[in-house]
C-alpha cells in the first residue's frame, strides 16, 4: 500500500483514470477497504469511477485459464473509455499473478502487447 498510494494519488490528481490489478495475496475488496482507510478522499474517485480495483484472477484468468487476449481487449477498452470520459490518460498498476505452468510464453507475449498498447495510447503501466 505504501508504494501504490503515491502512484494513485498523483495519477488521480492529474485527472487520469486508474486501474489497480491487485496481487494474488490481496483481494480486491480488501484492497479497496485499505485504500479508503489509508487515502483520505479516495471515496470520491471511487464513486466517479476514476479508479477500478480488480483482482489479479478477475483480470487475467477466464474459466481458470490465463486469457491474455481478453486482458488486452479490456485494457484497450478502458483506455478508450478513460479518454472519452475526459481523463488525461490511464494508469495501470498491475501485479502479474503467479503464472501457471506452461504459460510463460503467453505471459511474455502479453507483456509485449501491453507495452505496444501503451506506446500507442495515453496509458502508463506501473
Amino acid at each position: 500500500m505504501d508504494i501504490v498510494i503515491p502512484y494513485l494519488r498523483a495519477a488521480l490528481e492529474n485527472n487520469e483514470a486508474c486501474i489497480w490489478i491487485t496481487p494474488q495475496s490481496l483481494d480486491a475488496e480488501d484492497a479497496k477497504e485499505a485504500l479508503i482507510s489509508d487515502f483520505p478522499g479516495i471515496d470520491i474517485f471511487l464513486r466517479k469511477g476514476q479508479i477500478e480495483i480488480i483482482s489479479c484472477a478477475n483480470w487475467f484468468m477466464r474459466e481458470g485459464a490465463f486469457d491474455s487476449k481478453r486482458a488486452l481487449r479490456d485494457l484497450t477498452e478502458r483506455i478508450d473509455k478513460a479518454l472519452a470520459s475526459g481523463y488525461n490518460g490511464l494508469i495501470l498498476i498491475e501485479d502479474i499473478c503467479r503464472p501457471q505452468k506452461g504459460i510463460w510464453n503467453d505471459l511474455t507475449d502479453y507483456e509485449r502487447e501491453v507495452e505496444a498498447t501503451v506506446r500507442r495510447s495515453q496509458a502508463t503501466v506501473e
